[in-house]
């Protein structure tokens, strides 16, 4: 009996060693095979490096999502996905792929980075006419320094002061047009951060969302209201519930149609709105069976001739 258990527990631990070092050489089989492709990856970008299109476009890509919002970014790479573009830029990928706004969203944070653009126009020529009066008054200063000494200067002093004031208006208009140029695009880069920083477009677009279905409802009861149509128990929501309002509505329109035609009321199909002008023929009478072939006021039976 011993000998008999001594086997069984040989025959045991050889099977799960075999089993063991089978699932170790998969494993081993495994690594390798992903450790290769890894090294053919690897050994394919150092012989093959990026070009310098594909290193500018992925630089490219990183400003950009680095200066506008989220959602404006997932917006672009849809539309770029559309035309089969995908760009791989780690940045732009990250905002791509985790924005949850969706396209409300998308509009709200687009719409927040286009507003900076005026109001930055606005403050950069504000700060640009505060430095040109400074820069323009030194500059009236100088040339009526310069003139001083001159003969037109000793003589027309007026003149001089003319030329002064014109002096500086011009420093004034140049420092303020520089500010207002620059303004834009200082503005915008503020309003996508504070989109971003706000998260404005993914809290804000299911609220838009919710408000334009609950509109939509609303314009639906209506309509179901005004045409006299019974309420749905589910109603879908979007241009599905619309078209079925639509659809019920031009039911009623034939129904009432069909009446005005042929007189008769539920004529709300196309068949009695087109025949409906026509009487309608009574059913003839048949013999009951088991009655004479012949009844009374009848004409008698052809002969057998």
């Amino acid at each position: 009996a011993l000998v008999g258990d001594e086997r069984n527990l040989k025959e045991q631990v050889g099977g799960r060693l075999s089993t063991a070092q089978g699932t170790v050489e998969k494993e081993q089989i495994e690594i390798e095979q992903g450790g290769n492709q890894i090294e053919r990856d690897v050994k394919e970008k150092t012989d093959r490096p990026p070009s310098f299109l594909g290193m500018l476009g992925t630089s490219l890509g990183n400003t950009a999502a680095a200066g506008l919002p989220s959602g404006t970014v997932w917006g672009v790479d849809k539309a770029m996905g559309a035309i089969g573009l995908k760009p791989e830029a780690s940045h732009w990928r990250k905002d791509a792929d985790s924005y949850q706004g969706g396209w409300t969203g998308f509009a709200v944070d687009t719409a927040l980075m286009a507003a900076g653009g005026p109001a930055g126009k606005a403050v950069g020529k504000a700060a640009g006419k505060v430095i040109g009066k400074e820069l323009g008054e030194k500059a009236a200063q100088n040339i009526l320094k310069e003139n001083a000494t001159t003969a037109v200067g000793h003589n027309y002093p007026g003149l001089t002061g003319i030329v002064a004031s014109e002096a500086k208006q011009e420093v004034v208009d140049a420092a303020a047009n520089i500010g207002a140029r620059a303004g834009v695009p200082v503005g915008m880069m503020v309003g996508g951060e504070i989109a971003d920083r706000t998260g404005a477009g993914e809290r804000l677009g299911p609220k838009i969302e919710g408000a334009l279905d609950h509109a939509v409802a609303a314009g639906e009861g209506v309509a179901r209201e005004t045409f006299g149509l019974p309420p749905e128990t589910q109603q879908p929501s979007g241009l599905g519930t619309s078209a079925g309002v639509l659809d019920g509505a031009w039911n009623q329109g034939e129904k009432a149609a069909g009446d005005l035609f042929s007189g008769s009321p539920g004529g709300s199909n196309l068949g009695s709105l087109l025949g409906g002008g026509q009487r309608p023929v009574p059913a003839q009478a048949q013999p009951i069976e088991g009655e004479s072939g012949q009844q009374k006021g009848d004409a008698p039976p052809p002969s057998g001739r």
